[in-house]
């Protein structure tokens, strides 16, 4: 089962390099995607980092604070 799975996706992978192969101008579609891919993680980023130090800080002061 699991040999026929990665038979599978070997492939699959060896058609696709085929394809870009005969055409290699379909790989501007990936190089794009990756790139809007962090553009559109930036912001959310910029968000979570700053939430993230904050949720850091306040699990510390709030553990110091519990006694047993």
């Amino acid at each position: 089962m699991f040999g026929d799975r990665v038979n599978r996706s070997w492939l699959v992978a060896k058609e696709s390099y085929a394809v870009l192969k005969s055409n290699p101008g379909l790989t501007l579609f990936p190089v794009l995607s990756a790139i809007a891919t962090v553009l559109v993680s930036i912001p959310f980023l910029i968000l979570l980092v700053p939430i993230a130090i904050a949720s850091k800080g306040h699990h510390h002061a709030s553990s110091r604070s519990t006694t047993w």
